[in-house]
């Protein structure tokens, strides 16, 4: 996805648009989930955390200003959930 055109869908999506929003989830939602299942190794953990973190970027798209690519600013919401590294204890 060009960068204009990654910035118009998200704007898009911004403005209520599904179809631009379910563009980006369908664009970026396998490489969310395969670093949440590398993070968490339970691909059912990483469905739910995927689920969330597009949650929250939906509710937050006007925050996006553009100014790193789409992907990076899925990356930083990512990174800033709580996840259970592999292995990890249940707390």
């Amino acid at each position: 996805m060009e960068e204009d055109k990654e910035f118009n869908t998200v704007q898009r999506a911004s403005e209520g648009d599904p179809e631009a929003f379910r563009e980006l989830v369908e664009r970026y939602g396998d490489r969310i989930f395969s670093l949440l299942t590398g993070i968490t190794g339970n691909r059912l953990d990483a469905e739910e955390l995927t689920s969330d973190v597009f949650l929250k970027a939906f509710t937050h798209l006007d925050r996006f200003r553009g100014e790193c690519r789409f992907s990076t600013w899925l990356y930083r919401i990512t990174r800033r959930f709580r996840i259970p590294a592999a292995g990890a204890p249940a707390r």
